[in-house]
């Protein structure tokens, strides 16, 4: 009890500095737990998917007028070369971001979402529900090269082509 009578003397005595300790302390407390929450926030993207330990992403490094830039690309011939030269790879997925097309279906067209073109064994590795077919083997016929194709998830589906 004694120690407590004489903090609350010191904090009434030196008025101006604890005043100055106590907002510091509570503004860099504030602080820790905003990034807590973001870490925990980073942390917790995308473990959904039920092989999510084992997928991972390639990021390509290079230096440009002394700074060291990174990017989430690579080169397409990269993931057959890596499962044929690394037995630990069991699979891989290439994607390829388009923001500059339209589709259309019976009259309707769908508005400019960003579209993400992907391999066929996209579903093998991610966790992803489609709306209508097998996901393991999405296109049922060897022509699938010369046929236009599109899987859709639910909420773009139906914004997209419900009359």
């Amino acid at each position: 009890m004694y120690n407590i009578k004489i903090a609350f003397r010191n904090l009434i005595y030196n008025g101006k500095y604890s005043i100055i300790n106590i907002i510091g302390l509570a503004i860099s407390m504030t602080v820790s737990i905003l990034i807590m929450f973001w870490v925990e926030d980073e942390m917790s993207f995308d473990r959904f998917h039920q092989k999510g330990k084992n997928i991972y992403q390639t990021v390509v490094s290079f230096e440009l007028g002394g700074n060291i830039n990174s990017h989430k690309a690579s080169s397409n011939p990269l993931g057959p070369h890596a499962k044929e030269k690394f037995s630990e790879i069991e699979n891989f997925c290439r994607a390829s971001n388009i923001t500059n097309v339209i589709f259309r279906y019976e009259g309707n067209e769908m508005p400019q979402y960003k579209r993400t073109f992907v391999d066929t064994s996209f579903f093998s590795i991610f966790s992803f529900s489609i709306v209508e077919g097998n996901p393991y083997k999405p296109f049922t016929d060897n022509n699938f090269l010369t046929k236009s194709y599109i899987l859709l998830v639910d909420d773009i589906l139906s914004f997209s082509f419900t009359e």
